[in-house]
C-alpha cells in the first residue's frame, strides 16, 4: 500500500472541483443530512500520520520526527461548520460571559488585555493604597 500521498482518507478535494456550483449544495445537503442522522462516516474520522523530520537531525532517532496527521478535508470542513454554529447560538442566546474573547467573531486576545488593564486600573482608583 503507498502511503506516498498528500491528503487524508475519504473524499478527495479535487473531486469538487469537477462539482462546480453543485459543491456548495452537495455539502450542504451531506452534512445537515450527518446532523439530522446524527452520524458521521467513519471514513472522515480517519487519518493518516506522516513523520517530518526536523532538520538537521538524526533520521534513524524517533524523538527527530514530529507527526503530522493528514485528514480528509470533509471533516476539517465540517468541524469548521459546527464550531460556526455552536458561537452562533451561543451569541443569539446570550449565554457566553460578554468578556469572553476565546473563539468568538470580532473578539481576541487584544481585547482580553485591555479587559485586565481597564479592571487593574478601575481598582487602582478605588484602592490606591494596594498599588506598586
Amino acid at each position: 500500500m503507498n502511503r506516498e500521498c498528500n491528503h487524508g482518507p475519504g473524499l478527495h478535494i479535487k473531486l469538487f472541483d469537477y462539482l462546480g456550483s453543485f459543491k456548495f449544495s452537495f455539502l450542504k445537503d451531506y452534512f445537515n443530512l450527518c446532523f439530522r442522522k446524527e452520524y458521521f462516516p467513519v471514513l472522515h474520522k480517519l487519518g493518516y500520520v506522516k513523520p517530518i523530520l526536523k532538520k538537521g537531525r538524526d533520521p534513524h532517532d524517533v524523538k527527530n520526527a514530529r507527526e503530522l496527521t493528514l485528514m480528509g478535508f470533509t471533516k476539517k470542513l465540517y468541524e469548521i461548520c459546527w464550531n460556526l454554529k455552536i458561537i452562533d447560538h451561543v451569541v443569539k442566546a446570550d449565554i457566553i460571559h460578554p468578556n469572553n474573547c476565546a473563539s468568538l467573531p470580532g473578539k481576541s486576545t487584544s481585547d482580553a488585555y485591555n479587559y485586565i488593564v481597564d479592571f487593574i486600573y478601575s481598582r487602582w482608583a478605588v484602592f490606591p493604597e494596594h498599588s506598586i
